[in-house]
């Protein structure tokens, strides 16, 4: 037997029918580097454990902060500021496409043979 990565992880987490976790179990008997492997994992996965428990137990913002946040003015963009002139500089097509048309152009009769 010589088992996967997934398997591995299968067993360090406690997954897998009792014959898969019964096999691998002796497979880790014998093998020193597999059975560190998974207690690598099993570390790793208790780690992660405590630490997203204690993210998801931090606590948020106090109501007076909420309240203080919550009465700040924020602006919001009107849609009357925009101009034409804006808008021309947003979309610029109506310069660029002459601009590349005109260098195609001349590319194409500097190519062509004389």
């Amino acid at each position: 037997m010589n088992p996967t990565h997934d398997q591995l992880t299968a067993y360090a987490l406690g997954e897998g029918t009792t014959a898969e976790r019964d096999a691998l179990a002796g497979y880790l008997a014998n093998h020193a580097d597999a059975a560190a492997e998974v207690a690598a994992i099993t570390d790793t996965a208790a780690l992660l454990s405590r630490e997203f428990a204690a993210e998801s137990s931090a606590p948020g913002l106090d109501p007076q902060r909420r309240a203080a946040l919550a009465a700040l003015p924020i602006p919001m963009p009107s849609a009357s500021t925009a101009t034409p002139a804006a808008k021309r500089i947003r979309f610029p097509h109506a310069v660029v496409w002459p601009g590349l048309l005109a260098a195609g152009l001349a590319v194409v009769v500097m190519q062509s043979p004389k």
